[in-house]
Formats: structure tokens, C-alpha cells, sequence
């Protein structure tokens, strides 16, 4: 057993006696925090409130954009604010991995009150990229019909409209008719580009706020209005063009290939490959893309999405455009390391768990030095008598050895005499000046 000097005990029924004042203390303060991390919740409410507002319609538009550059943008999520907030490893707005560079913070760290815009504010991910690699997009496949339809103009009209070529047969043999393979092929690549063409516009249409008031923002609706109409022209065309018979096969065909060469598109019923059906499919692909590179720009452009112009050095913003500017600015008031709601609520809370915790450590102290003292506080001072009253004796008896102290007095020792409830007889006396406001404690070692 350890041997215990008079510091030590004098500490250790300090400690002891003082349990429950630091529980009641931290409770408290629990409760203190608790009212203010109500609050804090409510003056974050509206800042959220009008970040989300934004949100809401960046996300169409950043998943309308991608069919057109190619790049999927991440969408921000509060749990991406809280993180920031808490500084978790590689959060989005408070960069904060030294071994983690990035192209606007090279040694990893954000060190300004401002957050940084450069990752989800403007959607892109902690690591100032675009969320994977660069996907299909309209364009992609429009040049992809383009190249096929180049390659089915340097083949015969006949053989366009029927699919069909011409073999001079050696005589006695006739000339004979077969499929003709790479026109076939051709049209079965163009089939397959355009139907992914108009998957891929029906998707894009989803996407796009459509209808009376959903965008409050005039310019931006009426954009909305001329690109939904836009996509609805395109698909108007790709089924009229996909409803036209694939080749002509009613045509009577000449026995003779020279005559069949001879042919001109009037001779045929119209069919997918024919130059009038196919230019109605390759006006709508020249219009589409000129729309694109238009409906692209718009877009990114400061109606739309816009963006945000900070020094990286100092964190200040000196411009903020479209909606990721408007959204940044409610970003700002939120995890602004100077007072910035969010991150005001969350300190709060870290400090509610700072004081659970020091609640935990006291508990936890008096079990461990319950195991070798045993102490009590007095609920009476000292009246230069052998008695004193203290809170709780049901540790003690008769014959036992312990010690009385006062913060700032002596410590005495001797034993007790006898035990009557709360009262207990010493064989020594304990001075007035030992008071329950300096902490007068009764204590024994284990």
C-alpha cells in the first residue's frame, strides 16, 4: 500500500470533498450551453435557410451543365458545412492536410477567417476537382454522327436508299443484288448515336427548372424556357427522322446494275439514309450545336452559376457572381471563423462535450480515490470542542484513526471516540476558524 504524506492527503480529501461541487459546476454549465446552443441554432436557421435556397437551384443547373462540358460538379451537402465547421481532416471549406496540396492552397492548409471557395462552394470536390472523370456529352455524340454521315454521303443514292449494291453478273449469270454491308453498318451506328442522343437530351430535360415560377429569376427562367424548347425541337426531329422506314424495299429494282446506278433519289420512297431525311437530321445536329456552345456558356456565365474571385493569401473575396457567389456569401455568414453561426453553434457544442467530459473525469476521480480514503465535508464549523458535524459518517466508526483540515489551517489527527448520526466525537478539538466555508473535511486512509 502506498504511504501517503500530509500534502497528500490534504489533496486527495480536497479532491474527494469537491466531487460534487465540480458535478454540480459542470452541470451548470451544461445547461448554460445548452440555452445558448439553442440560440445559436436559431440565429444559424436563416443563413442556412438562404445558403439551401441557393442550393436548390444550382444543382439542375450544374447537372444540366455537365451534358454539355462534360464535368460532373458535386453538390453541397450540409454535412460538407458541418465538417468544415468541426475542421474534420480534408473538409471542404477550412482545407487543413499538409500532406494533401492543392492548386489554390499548395502547402494543404487554409489559414484565413474566410472560408475557402474554391472546392464544393463552386462544385468541386475537397481536392479542387471535378467529382470523376470528364463524362460524354452531347457534342461527343453529335461529332460521332457527323463522322458517320460523312462516310454514308460518299456512298450511291441507290444504295442509300435501299441498302442494297449491284453485282454484274458474268454471262450467262445475271446481275444479282445483295445487302451491301458497310452501308447497313453505317446506318445501324447512326441508329444506335442517335437513340443515346435522345436518351441522353430526355435526361437533360429533367434537369431544367421548366414551368410558371420555377426560378424566381426572370433572365434565368426565360433561358430555362428557350432550352427546354430547344431539347423538345431536338427530339421532335429524332422521331421523325427514327419513324422513317430504314431502307426502301418496295421499290422495283432494275435487272440490270447500270440502270440501278443510274437511279436518283426521286426513283425511291424515302428512307433513313436519303438526302432529304437525312439533311432534316443533319440541320437539327448543326442547330443543336451551335445551341450548345450558347446554353454552355449561359450557364457558367453570372446569371447563372458564376463564381467566386478570392486572394488566396489573405482569404478575402472580392467578387461574388451568379449563384455560387450568392450562395457564398450565406456560406460566409455560417462558417466564418470570426463569429460565423454555424461555427459559433458548433464551438458550443464542442464545449458541451468539454463539460461532459469533466464531469466523467470527476466521477471518475472519486472512484478511484474512494479506493484508499474515505472523506466527508463538515456541515457545522469547529467550536473548539472534540465534536464536529459532517455531511455524511456512515464510512466512520469508533476507534478509527483520521484527520481533520481547513484550506489554509493545520492538519489534526487523532481518532474518534464515537459516532451518533452525523455527529462525531474526536479525541481532539477542532478550532472555530475551521469553517464549511473554507472546506472543513473529516478523512481517513483506506
Amino acid at each position: 500500500m502506498a504511504i501517503f504524506t500530509k500534502e497528500d492527503r490534504i489533496e486527495i480529501s480536497k479532491k474527494l470533498t469537491g466531487v460534487d461541487k465540480e458535478i454540480q459546476a459542470a452541470d451548470d454549465q451544461a445547461a448554460r450551453i445548452v440555452d445558448s446552443i439553442e440560440k445559436a441554432d436559431k440565429e444559424d436557421a436563416p443563413n442556412k435557410k438562404l445558403m439551401d435556397d441557393r442550393t436548390l437551384f444550382i444543382n439542375p443547373y450544374q447537372n444540366e451543365l455537365k451534358f454539355l462540358d462534360g464535368n460532373v460538379r458535386t453538390e453541397l451537402t450540409e454535412q460538407v458545412v458541418i465538417d468544415s465547421a468541426k475542421r474534420t481532416l480534408n473538409n471542404s471549406f477550412f482545407p487543413n492536410d499538409p500532406a494533401t496540396s492543392l492548386p489554390s492552397v499548395s502547402d494543404g492548409v487554409w489559414k484565413n477567417l474566410v472560408p475557402f471557395a474554391g472546392n464544393h462552394g463552386v462544385g468541386k470536390t475537397s481536392f479542387e476537382t471535378y467529382d470523376g472523370p470528364v463524362q460524354r456529352t452531347e457534342q461527343d455524340i453529335i461529332d460521332e454522327i457527323n463522322a458517320a454521315i460523312v462516310l454514308v454521303e460518299a456512298e450511291s443514292i441507290p444504295e442509300r436508299a435501299t441498302g442494297q449494291q449491284c453485282e454484274a453478273g458474268t454471262p450467262p449469270a445475271l446481275d444479282a443484288y445483295s445487302p451491301y454491308d458497310v452501308i447497313q453498318d453505317l446506318l445501324t451506328e447512326i441508329k444506335t448515336l442517335v437513340q443515346e442522343w435522345e436518351d441522353m437530351l430526355n435526361d437533360e430535360l429533367i434537369t431544367i427548372p421548366f414551368g410558371p415560377n420555377s426560378d424566381p429569376n426572370t433572365t434565368r427562367q426565360s433561358g430555362n424556357d428557350t432550352s427546354v424548347s430547344d431539347i423538345n425541337n431536338a427530339v421532335f426531329v429524332i422521331d421523325t427522322w427514327q419513324a422513317v422506314q430504314d431502307f426502301d424495299i418496295t421499290t422495283s429494282l432494275p435487272s440490270d446494275c447500270d440502270d440501278y446506278y443510274m437511279m436518283v433519289e426521286g426513283d425511291f420512297e424515302q428512307a433513313k439514309l436519303q438526302p432529304t431525311t437525312l439533311q432534316l437530321l443533319k440541320d437539327e445536329l448543326f442547330a443543336r450545336a451551335s445551341y450548345i456552345a450558347i446554353r454552355e456558356s449561359e450557364l457558367a456565365g453570372n446569371d447563372y452559376l458564376g463564381g467566386v474571385t478570392q486572394d488566396v493569401n489573405s482569404g478575402e473575396i472580392s467578387a461574388f457572381n451568379g449563384l455560387y457567389g450568392e450562395r457564398m456569401r450565406f456560406i460566409d455568414l455560417r462558417l466564418n471563423a470570426s463569429g460565423g453561426t454555424l461555427s459559433k453553434k458548433i464551438g458550443l457544442e464542442t464545449a458541451s462535450n468539454f463539460t461532459g467530459g469533466q464531469k466523467a473525469n470527476a466521477e471518475n476521480a472519486r472512484a478511484a480515490l474512494s479506493l484508499v480514503m474515505a472523506a466527508t465535508l463538515a456541515i457545522a464549523p469547529g467550536i473548539d470542542t472534540k465534536y464536529l458535524n459532517v455531511k455524511d459518517a456512515s464510512q466512520f466508526s469508533a476507534g478509527d484513526r483520521v484527520y481533520v483540515v481547513a484550506n489554509d489551517q493545520e492538519e489534526l489527527s487523532g481518532s474518534i471516540v464515537s459516532v451518533n448520526n452525523n455527529r462525531i466525537e474526536l479525541t481532539f478539538n477542532v478550532p472555530k476558524k475551521y469553517t464549511t466555508v473554507n472546506q472543513t473535511r473529516l478523512y481517513k486512509i483506506l
